[in-house]
């Protein structure tokens, strides 16, 4: 983007949460987010991947005159879209399944597990070849 005359571009990083962080709500992350947007220039455009899409359009959702165009890419909003394996998942497995794997993450949903999990989608992909 820098290469193409982005001239200002700023970057989040999806962290891995700690165990102090297990009872955050989106409003505390969206709260973190705002005041990186005020700070920069009150209007932001968005490109998020993955949790950062999830996360960019709750915040485009949240504060629609603050994001000037928002872009998603592999962002888990709708698990009714398409019919692939994120669909099946969730339609397949009971609440309960994803209950159990976050209290195995002692309250966290641990990112080894959600790995394990994008994986299984395509085990020939990521296990054989």
């Amino acid at each position: 983007m820098l290469g193409n005359g982005v001239e200002r571009l700023f970057l989040t990083d999806w962290k891995s949460a700690t165990i102090d962080m297990k009872d955050f709500e989106i409003d505390q992350y969206l709260a973190e987010i705002n005041v990186c947007v005020d700070d920069l220039c009150g209007r932001v455009n968005f490109v998020g991947l993955c949790q950062g899409g999830w996360m960019s359009a709750m915040y485009a959702a949240r504060f629609p005159r603050k994001v000037a165009s928002l872009v998603l890419a592999g962002a888990p909003i709708d698990t009714d879209a398409g019919d692939g394996p994120v669909k099946r998942m969730a339609h397949e497995f009971p609440t309960l399944f994803y209950e159990e794997l976050i209290a195995i993450g002692g309250g966290l949903m641990r990112g080894e597990l959600m790995l394990c999990g994008w994986k299984g989608m395509h085990p020939a992909e990521h296990y054989i070849t």
